[in-house]
């Protein structure tokens, strides 16, 4: 367990960047299916490096 910070390039919509950072974490092991993540990022047309998404999921299953 712990805390593993991963930072991705931005996709076209919240969805995809989410669903992006899942897949890179996945496919070194720093996340198995079934691991809960928490991810944030700023959404389109926020300030740069300014934070206003949360979310929590389970990885290779719904969201949490």
């Amino acid at each position: 367990g712990g805390l593993y910070p991963l930072l991705v390039k931005r996709a076209q919509d919240t969805d995809h960047t989410i669903a992006r950072a899942i897949r890179i974490a996945h496919s070194p092991g720093m996340v198995n299916t079934g691991d809960t993540v928490v991810l944030t990022a700023g959404s389109a047309g926020s300030a740069p490096g300014t934070t206003d998404i949360m979310k929590v999921e389970v990885v290779g299953g719904h969201k949490v």
